[in-house]
């Protein structure tokens, strides 16, 4: 065994290619679902009335825009929890009247996020399937289960 081609027929590379085309099938075998609406399910840690708002509001199908008129640090305690739990909603303080009001517009970054990651796991897919080993019946047994994802990912 030498060079290239003989690494392609190690058990080494037979194993980190099962590994691989399995870990990957196992999270991108299909694209991402879009959401189907605005409801994201969240737990905060923090059992504070305005949290429960911010949850309920996290909870709701419908709302896009949430207000919450709050003193300075409630809305940094909201601002707090909307950053550290990665929620996804944009944020900012209207400055007008008193107390200012945090306002919260839901967006679906992290299915953007997951969308970007499935691109990446596609080129990895495609890259799997061209380095295929020929010679070994299990990587022969994945082999329809990539051209799969590949077809649902041009689809």
């Amino acid at each position: 065994m030498g060079g290239e081609a003989g690494f392609t027929r190690s058990g080494a590379y037979l194993t980190l290619w099962r590994h691989a085309a399995d870990a990957l099938l196992g999270r991108s075998a299909r694209p991402p679902e879009p959401p189907r609406d605005w409801a994201q399910a969240v737990r905060l840690g923090c059992d504070c009335e305005h949290c429960a708002r911010l949850a309920a509001f996290c909870a709701d199908p419908v709302e896009r825009v949430g207000r919450f008129p709050l003193r300075a640090d409630l809305r940094g305690h909201l601002h707090q929890q909307i950053d550290s739990h990665r929620l996804d909603m944009d944020h900012e303080t209207e400055r007008r009247g008193r107390p200012y009001t945090l306002v919260c517009t839901k967006n679906h970054a992290s299915h953007e996020r997951r969308l970007k990651e499935y691109g990446q796991d596609v080129k990895w897919l495609r890259t799997l399937a061209e380095g295929a080993p020929a010679d070994d019946s299990a990587a022969a047994g994945h082999l329809p289960r990539l051209r799969e994802a590949l077809a649902a990912a041009e689809g």
